[in-house]
């Protein structure tokens, strides 16, 4: 595995001219849903917000969920989101495939059946494979903000540091808020930074009105 993976980090290094773009996301309104939706019996976690947050974001740009393939552009009408896994032995990406007519609830069941196949070993190979775009998530190590490297056959992708504590400004007075980190790595063959900056604002868009999510 480790192999494989010192493979695909090499060539997509080597090949892909990457840029990054950060932006910081209030995350409280979020939070406050998230609590909501666990007393009513659906628990979602923050990740689950992050995918459906991407997800529409992503119908709105939909060049970021494409890839530059040799001389073109290879556009994909699904939305197939491969999710960062840590497992002992390295790092595996299975695929949650058809995000774009799936509710938050949907993704939060799917994708926590995925996550756990992928630690128990139980992927097929149709799970690993066909993503569109991907996200890696290291907030549960305390990381605020880190670089992804981009998949060899996908145009971009999300690193998310955790949620954290930071005063911040509202209405011209300082106050205590939760903020979250997030860093989209983009093939610059594909995007520009202008058209990436603007998916990062719909996506913190998304996020920070997070009844959005639940339409």
């Amino acid at each position: 595995m480790r192999s494989a993976i010192a493979r695909s980090v090499d060539k997509a290094w080597q090949e892909i001219p990457h840029f990054t773009v950060m932006m910081e996301v209030e995350m409280d309104a979020a939070r406050e849903v998230r609590r909501e939706l666990k007393a009513s019996g659906t628990a979602v976690s923050i990740n689950d917000m992050v995918i459906r947050g991407t997800t529409l974001a992503l119908k709105a740009f939909p060049l970021v969920n494409a890839a530059f393939g040799g001389d073109r552009i290879i556009t994909n009408s699904a939305i197939n989101i491969g999710i960062a896994v840590s497992l002992e032995e390295g790092l595996l990406v299975p695929v949650l495939r058809g995000c774009e007519s799936m509710s938050l609830a949907e993704i939060a069941v799917n994708s926590d059946r995925l996550i756990k196949r992928a630690r128990s070993g139980q992927l097929s190979e149709s799970e690993l494979s066909g993503g569109t775009f991907s996200i890696s998530n290291l907030g549960m190590y305390g990381v605020t903000a880190f670089m992804a490297v981009i998949h060899p056959s996908q145009g971009a992708i999300l690193a998310v540091g955790g949620v954290r504590e930071a005063v911040i400004a509202k209405n011209g007075q300082p106050v205590v808020g939760r903020i979250m980190t997030l860093n989209l790595s983009a093939d610059h063959r594909l995007l520009d930074g202008a058209y990436a900056a603007r998916f990062m604002k719909e996506l913190k868009h998304n996020l920070e009105n997070p009844v959005k999510l639940l339409l």
